[in-house]
C-alpha cells in the first residue's frame, strides 16, 4: 500500500477550536485524528484511530509525526488514553509522551484514563 497523504475533513458537530484530519492510503481513509486547540500553548489529541486492516504498518507513527508538525508552534500536546489500552500507551510513550495524571471514570464509571503530554 501507499500513503497518499493527510487531508482535512469537515467537523460539523464541533465548534471552532477543533481540526479533523484523515490519513489516506491508496486513496482510501486508513485513519484519522481530531485535534483540540485549548490555548496558545496546548493542542489536545481528542481522537486517534487507525482502521484495523492498516494496523501494524507504522501508520500510527505517520499520524503522530503529522501531529508534531502541526503543533510545532505550540508548547505541548496533551491526551487521555484508557488505562487498559496497552498498545496505545506503548505507542505514545515510544513517541515521547509522558504520564501526567489519572482521570477516574473519564469514559464512564469504572473506565479511567491516564493523562499524557508531550513537550515540544
Amino acid at each position: 500500500f501507499h500513503v497518499t497523504g493527510v487531508q482535512t475533513c469537515a467537523l460539523p458537530i464541533f465548534d471552532k477550536g477543533y481540526e479533523c484530519y484523515m490519513l489516506m492510503v491508496d486513496g482510501l481513509p486508513a485513519g484519522g485524528i481530531i485535534l483540540r486547540f485549548d490555548d496558545e500553548d496546548t493542542i489536545g489529541l481528542e481522537s486517534f484511530a487507525i482502521v484495523p486492516q492498516y494496523r501494524k504498518h507504522m501508520l500510527s507513527r505517520y499520524l503522530l509525526d503529522f501531529i508534531d508538525e502541526r503543533a510545532r508552534s505550540y508548547k505541548r500536546i496533551v491526551l487521555e488514553v484508557y488505562v487498559n489500552n496497552k498498545k496505545a500507551i506503548d505507542i505514545y510513550t515510544r513517541n515521547g509522551y509522558t504520564f501526567t495524571g489519572l482521570k477516574q471514570d473519564f469514559y464512564m464509571e469504572g473506565y479511567d484514563a491516564f493523562t499524557m503530554e508531550k513537550l515540544l
